[in-house]
C-alpha cells in the first residue's frame, strides 16, 4: 500500500466492520473528511472472513487516491517500509512505500555505523527541527532543552515545532504513541506535548507508560487536544498530565505553560 496516498489510519471496531461486510456501514468520517469503506480482501476478490476474533479491532487505511477518498480495512497492520520501484530499465526507478512487518530505522543505524564515509560534499545542512545549541531565558545550562510533539497530525507537528524552535527549544516530533515510545528507547525530553486522539497509541495510553516507567516518570506533560470536556481533563489528571491545553492553543499560552513547569522542575 503506497504511503503516499494514506492520509491517517483509524481503528475498527469488530462490530464496525461485521456493519462494513454486510454493506451496513458504507462511510467514515475522519477529520472532517468522508471516506467510502470497502475490506481490501473483497477488493481484492479475496472475499470476506467466515468469522472475525472476539473484541478484536482493525486497522482502517484512510486512502486518498485518483480524487476518490476510501477507508480500507484490513486484518493486521505490521509497520512500514521504504522499498524501490524499478521499471523495465534499471536506470530509471522511483522511491515507494508498503506495510511490513520489521522496522527499518534501527537497520538503517545499524548499517550507517558500519560503512559510514566522510563526507566531502561539506556540512550537511542543519535541520528545521534542531536549532543551534543555545543558552534558554528560563535554563541556565549549555545544553537545549528537549521537546517532544506528539500529534497524528503532520501540520500541528511543523506549527508547534516551528514556534518551540522560536524559543530555541529542540524539538523531536511523533506521529502517535506508538512511534513515541519507540524513539524513547534512544532519547529523553525534558517535556512533552502530546494529543489525545491518535492512531495505535491515543495520548492518554501514552501519558500513562510515561508515568509507569522510572526513567520518564518526572517529566513534565502538557496535553494538547480538542477534547476539553471535563471527563477528559479529569481522566488526564488522574493518569498525572500536568497541564492541560485545548486546541486552537496561543504561543503566548503554550510558552507560559512550559516556563513554569521546566522553572518548577529545576527547582524541585
Amino acid at each position: 500500500m503506497p504511503l503516499a496516498s494514506i492520509e491517517g489510519v483509524a481503528l475498527l471496531s469488530r462490530e464496525e466492520v461485521e456493519q462494513s461486510l454486510t454493506g451496513r456501514l458504507k462511510s467514515y468520517e475522519y477529520a472532517g473528511q468522508v471516506y467510502e469503506v470497502a475490506y481490501l480482501g473483497a477488493l481484492l476478490g479475496l472475499g470476506i472472513p467466515e468469522s472475525l476474533p472476539a473484541e478484536a479491532r482493525f486497522p482502517l487505511l484512510l486512502i486518498r487516491a485518483a480524487g476518490r477518498r476510501v477507508g480500507v480495512h484490513v486484518d493486521a497492520m505490521l509497520g512500514r517500509r521504504e522499498i524501490v520501484v524499478k521499471t523495465g530499465r534499471a536506470a530509471d526507478h522511483r522511491r515507494a512505500g508498503h506495510f511490513r512487518g520489521d522496522h527499518p530505522r534501527r537497520r538503517a543505524r545499524r548499517a550507517d555505523s558500519r560503512h559510514r564515509r566522510p563526507d566531502r560534499r561539506g556540512p550537511a545542512p542543519r535541520s528545521t527541527l534542531q536549532p543551534e545549541r543555545t543558552t534558554l531565558p528560563f535554563e541556565k545550562t549549555e545544553q537545549p532543552v528537549t521537546v517532544m510533539v506528539v500529534d497524528d497530525s503532520i501540520t500541528i507537528r511543523k506549527v508547534t515545532a516551528r514556534i518551540l524552535e522560536r524559543h530555541n527549544l529542540r524539538v523531536i516530533t511523533a506521529k502517535n504513541g506508538l512511534d513515541a515510545v519507540r524513539q524513547l528507547q534512544d532519547v529523553k525530553p525534558d517535556l512533552f506535548l502530546m494529543d489525545i486522539e491518535m492512531p495505535q497509541m491515543d495520548g492518554f495510553e501514552l501519558a500513562s507508560h510515561v508515568r509507569a516507567d522510572a526513567r520518564l516518570r518526572d517529566v513534565p506533560i502538557i496535553m494538547i487536544t480538542s477534547r476539553t470536556g471535563e471527563k477528559h481533563r479529569e481522566r488526564a489528571m488522574r493518569i498525572g498530565v500536568d497541564r492541560y491545553l485545548g486546541k486552537p492553543f496561543q504561543e503566548a499560552e503554550l510558552m507560559r505553560e512550559i516556563n513554569a513547569l521546566l522553572g518548577e522542575r529545576k527547582r524541585a
